[in-house]
This record gives structure tokens, sequence and C-alpha cells, in this order.
């Protein structure tokens, strides 16, 4: 018999919080909170405001089987209030720590961008990284909080790739989906306007579909068997230029029959940056790593928004 769980999502309007509440909401329960003023719930999905429910957040944490972490600020936030953020997870792990059921499990949800100026081949999940950008320090900064403040018991750190799609569960459109390179640009094909790339077409990312990301969460922390070291990267095992995914970003929408989307890249640089590799041995192992290709998780994507495009969109 399935176990179902009880899952608290810090940040779950983001992102990342609607892909997993969406993909695997409707064999668990959500909860999940939101610095947003308009919040609306489901069956399966009970959404509380930060500021205004706090008292309802500190009962939920009391019997609630795994927490995530996925609220944190991006680049841009990350550089204009290096802190803000620091300050605000300390004081609720502290909150957190007191409360919570011993067995409850965490994730905190960091980024594999913290190897940015590192010059290793292999990107190890025990490197420290040499950055000095605001955001893959605070990343930094905030995973050794959280480690430490657990003592590494029954705490994960997921440094995550290029997470990108629409996952094939969700049925309405959010702007928080478009809110990634991938998905924007795909949102653009659709509307029929021309895409314009600030990096050069040479720059190398590593990318992984939504709809993997969802499955690694479920299948690797939503089973009491399976433990995972304090920290995972997420990755795939290849790299690909932005002009690679322009190519494939053509193609699927000619298959779709939308029109050929017209790409400007303004950076005309002839460098690129390292192509690095990362270590993902931990959910080889364990059969979890992102099986789907970017081509056709582009096309999936491309189809979905056809299919919902609505209104504002």
């Amino acid at each position: 018999m399935e176990i179902k769980l009880k899952i608290l999502i810090y940040g779950g309007t983001g992102y990342l919080g609607i892909s997993l509440s969406s993909g695997i909401g409707r064999k668990n329960t959500f909860y999940v909170t939101t610095r947003r003023k308009k919040i609306s719930s489901s069956k399966n999905v009970k959404v509380f405001n930060e500021k205004k429910d706090k008292n309802k957040i500190k009962k939920i944490l009391k019997f609630v089987d795994l927490i995530i972490i996925a609220n944190g600020p991006s680049f841009e936030d990350s550089k204009k209030n290096f802190f803000s953020y620091i300050k605000y997870l300390d004081s609720e792990l502290d909150i957190i720590k007191k409360i919570k059921k011993e067995k409850t499990k965490i994730i905190y949800f960091s980024t594999i961008h913290i190897y940015e100026n590192s010059r290793n081949i292999m990107a190890k999940t025990s490197d420290l990284s040499l950055s000095k950008n605001h955001y893959s320090l605070r990343n930094i900064i905030c995973e050794n909080l959280i480690l430490n403040k657990f003592n590494f018991k029954n705490v994960n750190i997921v440094r995550l790739s290029n997470i990108f799609g629409i996952h094939e569960k969700i049925e309405k459109l959010n702007p928080s989906l478009f809110r990634l390179a991938i998905n924007h640009f795909c949102l653009q094909v659709v509307k029929n306007k021309n895409i314009f790339i600030r990096s050069s077409k040479r720059e190398t990312r590593n990318f992984v579909s939504v709809n993997d990301f969802v499955n690694f969460i479920e299948k690797g922390f939503m089973n009491k068997s399976k433990n995972f070291k304090s920290i995972i990267n997420y990755a795939s095992e290849k790299v690909i230029s932005l002009n690679e995914i322009m190519k494939h970003l053509q193609n699927q929408s000619k298959i779709l029959k939308l029109k050929n989307p017209k790409i400007h890249f303004e950076n005309k640089m002839k460098k690129t940056k390292i192509n690095y590799n990362f270590e993902i041995n931990e959910i080889k192992q364990r059969n979890l790593k992102p099986k789907i290709s970017i081509k056709n998780e582009i096309y999936n994507t491309l189809n979905k928004i056809k299919n919902l495009k609505h209104g504002k969109y």
C-alpha cells in the first residue's frame, strides 16, 4: 500500500513549487507558503501567506513528513539585498528545528552555479566554489546554515541544474512558469514574437527537464528506503550551446506548425565559459538521472503552451 505524505513547500507558488504540487499533488497533501496577497487552495494543495498565516504554518510543521525550501531569491534579488534572505532563513530554521517531528526530512534547493568560477573539469559535491557573485555566495552560506543547524541529520542540499519545461500534469498556465529562459522563449514562439538573447550563441549550459526533476524528487525523497548523501548534484551528463537550443526550438516549431521564430543574439563574443561536467553518481546509482532529451522537452513545452494559451499569455 502506497504511503501518502504531507509536504510543506516554502515558496510553493514559484516555478519549482507549482511543478511539484501539480506533478505529485494528487498522491500526497501539499501545504505551500507564499508572499503573494492573492492565494487560492485546491483539494490537495493548501496555500498559506507567510506573514498572515504564521501560526497556521507552525501548526503544520508539527505533522509534515517532508519540508522543501524553494523560496530563495533570484540572481538579481540576491545582488540587491544580499543578507535579507539569509536572515529570514536563519530565523525560519530556528522555528522549524523547534517544532518539526524528529524524522521529518528537509530539502533545500541550491544551484550548480556555485561552481561557476571553479577550474575543475568535474564539479564534485564536495568542491568549494571560488565564485564571487552574490547569488552563488548566498546559496553557499544558506547550504552551510542548514547543514550545521541540523547537524547534517535528515537534511539534503540539492544543487539544481537549469530546470525548464512545463510539467505534463499542469493544467493552467501561470506567470511563474515563464521566468526561466527556455520557457520564455517557447512562449514568445507561440505568441509569434522575435527572441532576443543577451548571451553569446556559443555559451554552453546544463539543462534538465522539469518532468525528470519532479520524478527525481518523488522517487528519491518520498520513499523511506532511499537515503542520499547530504549534498547532491542534480544535472544532466551533457552541456549544450544556446545556438543548439535555438535550433531545437526552430525545428520543433515547424513540427507543431508554429511560425519559425526570428532569433537575435546580442552578445557576439566568440569565447564561451568552461564546459562543466557535474558529478551525478548519487542519482545515477539510483536510476534517477535525467532521461528526457532537450529536444523532446522543448516540443512538450511548445505543445503545452499552444494548447493552454489564454488571455494575458
